[in-house]
């Protein structure tokens, strides 16, 4: 059910749009069917949200405690990148990836959405997970420096992986 879900969204990417070079143009989203990835920046009250969506990449900077959500960054997304980004998703075989040795660091919730309902959460903490990385890759050559996720292979796996 969910490899199909990704294909349709594989579909829909498919048509492509253009960069936003004017930033009083703007890519229209679909809220219905989309992939979204929220990295909470503690200690300040940001969360970073990258949401591929017809087609295009879009990077909201959302207040937590404000409510408030901006966007500040959209791109078209190449066919290839989406692909990836879609196959990696599709091998994702849990739900958690969660290193539970470390109780503070990085977290990321995935979230698959179709027709506007979730289809699928996934949460990755603190543990390197190789679809997750080929996933924020993709993600990564679209987007400009300051704006790129971190998710460092070697520093992750040099976490604790066992606890007392």
């Amino acid at each position: 059910m969910i490899l199909k879900n990704l294909l349709a969204l594989a579909l829909i990417s498919s048509l492509g749009l253009k960069t936003c070079e004017d930033p009083g143009e703007h890519i229209v989203a679909n809220q219905e069917n989309n992939i979204a990835l929220s990295i909470p920046m503690y200690p300040s009250p940001f969360t970073m949200k990258y949401v591929v969506d017809n087609g295009a990449l879009f990077v909201h900077q959302v207040h937590r405690t404000q409510n408030t959500d901006s966007i500040v960054f959209q791109t078209a997304l190449t066919s290839v990148d989406y692909s990836d980004m879609v196959k990696a998703i599709s091998n994702l075989d849990k739900d958690e990836y969660v290193n539970k040795c470390v109780e503070d660091g990085q977290v990321f919730t995935l979230v698959l959405t179709q027709n506007d309902t979730i289809s699928r959460q996934i949460t990755v903490s603190n543990k390197y997970n190789e679809e997750f990385g080929k996933m924020v890759t993709a993600m990564n050559t679209e987007l400009p420096d300051d704006k790129k996720i971190y998710y460092d292979k070697d520093s992750l796996e040099q976490l604790p992986q066992t606890c007392n």
